[in-house]
């Protein structure tokens, strides 16, 4: 009998063959092997040499080793820069350090008994064709003849041969017998081991014995149990898909129960709680395969009835009775037209949000569009409908067109305080509505309606079908969405009312408007953008943009005006010194607060940019006039002006109140004033400098005091440009808006664009102060070059008499004379004291010139001395003046001028 069959091991014992196991039932212990095949590999089967096999390298068979699929493929290529990087310093490592000695390969000494063979049979690679290998067995000999040596060495070298073979056999004996034993004790090994075998196999045959009755006593009655679970599950199953479809048998009996009481959010929650258990728990029953149709169905009529429902109450709310209040006369803490059905409102939200329907957003800004007008035309007929004929057949802009061509400011602002009263009640009415409908957004998937109760929520446990669940995208979108719908209400309002305000700015209805109208409407125009920020949240600007853009047309219209008047004052005006009072013009001056301080008696600073003046030395006793009630007094010093001056300081006063009263157009208006001031200068230079008003004023020539009192008036205009730029500053700040119309101030929360448009104003004055200081400076130097002029004309006519003073000369103090005579009640000390020193220098570089012409170069000469006499007398004029110093007048400082020749 074979080996392996006397060693199977089976269910029952060791069985005698293979086919043993097969005799019982098959159980997961009947599984057998053989014993070579549990020493050897189970795949290979019976293998006959393996007691035979000769230990070495060839024992086992070699197998390539499978690359692992974790690690990373890595070649030889992977190291060549490695490889290059090394041999790099390797090949400097190798010439710094010390040779090594060469080391000598280690030979095994021969056995004793093959010491004698030829190392030559011992190479592995050894091979008798090959020349070399056929040379080292068989040495000929050169030179003698190869079947000589053959014939003569080839028993000698046979003998050689055999000796060595021997030798060979003898050492492979002497192997064997030493590794004999080896073999002797493997068998030894092999016996005891099937003795272990044979115990082990017993021991075996035992356990199994113990797991069948552990099997049949234990195991088996286990599974039963599992099974008789098993099946109790799937009997309590079909119960509860039974008790699931008698439930939805009622589905549309209940639905039609909680449609009549107007449940619209139960209806809604039970459909959908019916098609989700069709669509999971009931999936592909017959019998109910039309239901889910039919819930659908049910489901949208649902939602257009709750749509309708929307849009009635909504409409119903907000076009209730119109409330004709004035915004001004409006109590904020009455509500009592805001009242109304919140819980109706929230039920019909909660519904179509339940419905997936999410256009009724769309339907509150319809509605509260069409209450917007109706509201406005109610309130318009209201209160001009019986002045105008034929009301019915005009649209609502032409019929406020045709009152705001005819309505006097105080009709015009009653008319826009009633109408925005009542669009406000209207806006705030929408605004309590739009509060629950955000209220109702806000609390979807955490809130929920008592009204949507059904059968539902006592048997399957399932609580979460009260609660509106809305998808957070889509919830996010609708808060979005809302905020949109108010702010677009908000927005109607503001644009409806801006376009009937637009109507009283075109054509002659312009020509009604006052600054007070103005103002009214900018109070009612504030109030209604405080109210749109409070229910939007945002600013609504078209209301306000309007009133701008009306206010920089009425002061363009007044610009034009003041223009005019300006060039009709400045074209009658006569160029003589003011007579009249200034009281009345420095009472409005001094009402404006930037310029209180510039009118007091007390001498103080200067401001910037003007000249120092002072009362000088030696006052002389002309200045009395100084006090007279012709003049300004302003910080101490005197302007005596021309007439026309008190008028343009009334018209830059009207500005500066005018500011005052409109902030919100203070760029525009100090655009305006600057320009003003710019055509009072350009047309003051035309009529002076350019001596247009001999041809419009009726003078036969301009005189040097003309020109003195021109460049006064000129001068005392650009002292008030600092005080008017820092009221229209000042203006506002204290009155800077804050509802988002983009304005100029240096606050910090100011933006780039206010700042750069501040920026323009602030140049646009400073620009017309230049201009009046070069004016003034063109003045200045006109009146010098005119009494050049005549310095000039007297020295050439000078000839030396035998008299002192000659008649040139006296001619010539004359005109000085006649010169001071004509600034000195105009102009203040220094001034004058100015004029005379630059007339000074020039006198004195024409007598250089006539000292060059006529060849008087010699001190000593007659006519030098002469000429000395006269420059003397001149000095004493300019001393009974005051205008000069006494050391600039003295016969030593004329003759002099010789010396600088």
């Amino acid at each position: 009998m074979d080996r392996r069959a006397s060693l199977t091991p089976t269910a029952g014992g060791v069985s005698g063959g293979a086919g043993g196991a097969g005799s019982g039932p098959s159980t997961s212990l009947a599984a057998s092997q053989n014993l070579p095949a549990v020493l050897n590999n189970p795949g290979k089967g019976k293998q006959k040499d393996f007691f035979t096999r000769s230990w070495g390298d060839s024992f086992t068979e070699h197998r390539p080793l499978v690359s692992p699929s974790h690690l990373p493929d890595v070649q030889a290529e992977h190291f060549e820069r490695y490889r290059r990087k090394v041999h790099k310093y390797a090949s400097i490592h190798e010439r710094h350090s010390p040779a090594l000695p060469p080391s000598t390969p280690v030979i095994l000494p021969p056995s004793s008994s093959a010491k004698d063979v030829d190392r030559v049979f011992l190479d592995p690679n050894f091979d008798l064709s090959r020349p070399d290998t056929f040379a080292a067995i068989f040495k000929f000999k050169p030179g003698i003849s190869l079947t000589e040596q053959v014939q003569s060495d080839s028993a000698k070298l046979q003998e050689q041969l055999s000796h060595q073979l021997d030798s060979v056999e003898v050492d492979i004996a002497h192997q064997v017998a030493q590794k004999s034993h080896h073999f002797f004790q493997v068998m030894t090994y092999h016996d005891a081991l099937m003795t272990q075998l044979k115990s082990l196999v017993k021991l075996i045959r035992n356990l199994r014995a113990n797991l069948s009755s552990v099997d049949e006593k234990a195991l088996q009655p286990s599974f039963q149990i599992c099974q008789f679970k098993r099946r109790l599950s799937n009997a309590q199953s079909v119960l509860d898909k039974l008790s699931l479809m008698s439930f939805l048998h009622q589905t549309q009996p209940t639905i039609q129960v909680l449609l009549t009481t107007s449940e619209f959010s139960g209806a809604l929650d039970l459909i959908t709680t019916s098609c989700e258990i069709m669509a999971v728990d009931l999936k592909g029953v017959m019998s109910f395969r039309h239901l889910t149709s039919q819930l659908t169905e049910i489901k949208t009529i649902i939602g257009k009835i709750l749509l309708e429902d929307f849009q009635t109450f909504i409409s119903s709310e907000i076009g209730r009775e119109t409330i004709h209040i004035k915004a001004t006369a409006l109590d904020h803490t009455q509500n009592s037209w805001t009242e109304f059905d919140t819980d109706q409102l929230r039920g019909v939200i909660y519904g179509l949000l339940r419905q997936n329907s999410y256009t009724f957003l769309e339907a509150l800004e319809e509605a509260s569009v069409i209450a917007i007008k109706s509201t406005m035309k109610e309130v318009v007929l209201n209160c001009i409908g019986d002045s105008l004929p034929n009301v019915k057949e005009t649209t609502l802009t032409n019929l406020v067109g045709e009152h705001a061509q005819k309505a006097s400011s105080e009709e015009w602002i009653d008319l826009f305080d009633v109408l925005i009263g009542s669009l406000i009640v209207l806006q705030q009415r929408i605004g309590v509505i739009h509060k629950v409908i955000m209220e109702s957004i806000n609390s979807a998937n955490l809130s929920t309606d008592p009204s949507s109760c059904n059968n539902f929520n006592n048997n399957n446990n399932n609580n979460n079908n009260n609660s509106v669940v809305v998808p957070e995208e889509q919830l996010h979108r609708l808060r979005n969405t809302s905020q949109e719908v108010l702010i677009n209400i908000c927005d109607q309002m503001n644009e409806r009312c801006a376009k009937l305000l637009t109507q009283r700015s075109k054509g002659a209805s312009i020509s009604h408007i006052t600054t007070q109208e103005l103002t009214n409407i900018g109070l009612l125009v504030s109030i209604m953008a405080s109210e749109s920020i409070k229910q939007s949240k945002r600013p609504c600007t078209g209301l306000q943009l309007c009133l701008q853009g009306q206010s920089v047309m009425f002061i363009q219209n007044f610009h034009d005006e003041q223009r005019l008047k300006v060039s009709q004052i400045l074209e009658k005006e006569t160029w003589k010194k003011s007579t009249s009072d200034p009281s009345p013009v420095l009472a409005r001056l001094g009402a404006i607060p930037s310029m209180s301080n510039l009118f007091t008696t007390a001498s103080t600073p200067p401001p910037p940019n003007e000249p120092t003046k002072t009362n000088g030395e030696g006052s002389h006793a002309s200045h009395a006039s100084h006090a007279s009630s012709s003049c300004f007094h302003i910080r101490g010093q005197d302007f005596h002006v021309v007439e026309c001056v008190s008028t343009f300081l009334k018209i830059l006063a009207e500005y500066c109140n005018l500011c005052s009263m409109l902030p919100s157009v203070t760029v525009e208006l100090g655009l305006k004033t600057a320009d003003l001031v710019k055509f009072f200068n350009s047309r003051v230079c035309q009529l002076v400098l350019g001596a247009g008003a001999i041809n419009v004023s009726g003078l036969k020539t301009i005189t040097i005091r003309n020109l003195a009192l021109a460049s006064r008036s000129v001068d005392m205009i650009r002292y008030f440009i600092p005080s008017i730029l820092s009221h229209f500053q000042t203006c506002y700040n204290e009155h800077r808006p804050q509802d988002g119309i983009s304005s100029l101030n240096l606050s910090p929360g100011s933006t780039k664009a206010e700042i750069r448009q501040l920026e323009i104003l602030k140049r646009q004055f400073d620009q017309a102060s230049k201009h009046l200081d070069n004016h003034t400076l063109e003045l200045f130097t006109k009146i010098v070059n005119v009494v050049d002029s005549i310095i000039q004309h007297h020295l050439c006519n000078w000839k030396p008499t035998s008299g002192v003073p000659s008649a040139s000369f006296k001619a010539l103090c004359k005109q000085l004379h006649k010169l001071y005579e004509s600034v000195e009640d105009v102009w203040m000390r220094p001034e004058i004291r100015r004029l005379f020193e630059e007339v000074h220098k020039r006198l004195l570089s024409a007598v250089k010139v006539e000292i060059r012409t006529r060849g008087l170069g010699n001190v000593e000469h007659q006519y030098a001395q002469h000429l000395t006499s006269e420059l003397t007398f001149y000095g004493q004029c300019m001393l009974r003046l005051d205008v000069l110093e006494e050391t600039e007048l003295t016969r030593e400082t004329f003759e002099r001028l010789w010396k600088t020749l």
